[in-house]
């Protein structure tokens, strides 16, 4: 069983833990941000994520307007995030 199968297994028989199990990219990524924990709650690698889009979409030339309609939220909350 490899890592990715016993990361699977673990959320199987515990469906209501609330962090999630990063693999070493992932932590490696997190860690770049200024997140220092082994396993980051999901809020804070969904903000993360988020984060990575965002300034991706801002990179392609799109504006804050644009991005907020694409994750639902005003262009003000994404000026926020992106700060």
């Amino acid at each position: 069983m490899n890592k990715e199968q016993r990361r699977e297994q673990f959320y199987k028989d515990h469906p209501t833990h609330k962090t999630i199990i990063l693999s070493n990219t992932e932590k490696k990524a997190l860690r770049d941000r200024g997140i220092r924990k082994t396993i980051a709650s999901r809020k804070a690698y969904t903000a993360f994520i988020k984060h990575a889009t965002m300034s991706f979409l801002r990179t392609k030339g799109l504006t804050y307007r644009e991005i907020g309609e694409k994750f639902n939220i005003t262009k003000q909350r994404v000026a926020y995030i992106l700060k």
